[in-house]
């Protein structure tokens, strides 16, 4: 099954929310303090509002996409075969939360270490 396409670039549309949310925040912060360079009239309150929400949500989701990785990259550092079995079904279930490359890496372990 095909993994959606916010998981398949799950880094790219992290980074995009996150300075969508500083785009917006900044304009809404411009909008207080300096309206001659910039005027929305009575929306810099909710431009500020949902630039904030955006770029919190960007800032957990990439925080969260970063966790995985790297609890990724450290569960591939095993070397030996008893260790890798005892976490083959973690390392899958995390490899089925990131891109498919991850699943590439996954197979690639499973046919050094000769475990289906």
């Amino acid at each position: 099954m095909a993994r959606p396409v916010y998981v398949e670039h799950a880094l790219p549309f992290d980074c995009l929310l996150i300075g969508l949310g500083a785009l917006l925040f900044v304009l809404g912060i411009l909008d207080f303090y300096a309206p001659e360079l910039f005027d929305v009239g009575g929306w810099g309150y909710y431009l500020v509002s949902i630039g904030f929400i955006v770029l919190l949500a960007g800032v957990l989701l990439l925080y969260g996409y970063v966790k995985r990785v790297r609890s990724f990259n450290k569960m591939m550092a095993v070397k030996s075969k008893k260790e890798f079995v005892a976490i083959k079904d973690e390392l899958e279930y995390t490899a089925w939360r990131l891109p498919s490359r991850f699943d590439e890496k996954v197979a690639n372990k499973k046919k050094e270490f000769d475990v289906k």
